[in-house]
């Protein structure tokens, strides 16, 4: 799926099983929102919300002046 290559590059959260359910459920739901971080630490905002018709739109948006260390760095 789309939600699994996106969690491939990144570190472990519950949040994409989140934005995964979401998408796969029909009917009245309510989004959500909140922060991954990338492979390389760049803090990554993801909403989700549903459309018109049952669809469901995934918005990213990178975090500004935010900075986690590589995993990398973190192991040096």
């Amino acid at each position: 799926t789309l939600c699994a290559r996106w969690q491939d590059g990144s570190a472990p959260t519950p949040l994409w099983a989140e934005i995964e359910d979401f998408a796969t459920t029909f009917g009245p739901r309510r989004g959500g929102s909140g922060q991954v971080h990338l492979l390389d630490g760049r803090p990554l905002h993801c909403r989700f919300d549903r459309l018109a018709g049952g669809a469901t739109l995934v918005g990213f948006r990178m975090v500004d002046g935010v900075r986690r260390p590589s995993r990398a760095k973190a192991m040096a």
